[in-house]
């Protein structure tokens, strides 16, 4: 679970990807990289912004979170 603010939230940008890489099987099996493993991993962001309109990446991780 992670609570950011404003550009807080481009730390897990990457982070968030790298999960749906995982999910969709992108990652090639590459064991290293396997880090969220077993169907009972779920990770929550919270994430605050002035308004939608200032929101960073918000467009991004909405469509991840589809995934």
């Amino acid at each position: 679970m992670a609570f950011v603010g404003g550009t807080g939230v481009l730390v897990f940008m990457d982070l968030v990807a790298l999960m749906s890489r995982q999910t969709l099987g992108l990652l090639n099996n590459q064991p290293s990289v396997r880090i969220f493993e077993g169907k009972t991993f779920k990770f929550v962001l919270y994430a605050s912004f002035p308004s939608r309109e200032e929101a960073l990446g918000l467009e991004l991780l909405e469509g991840l979170r589809e995934i």
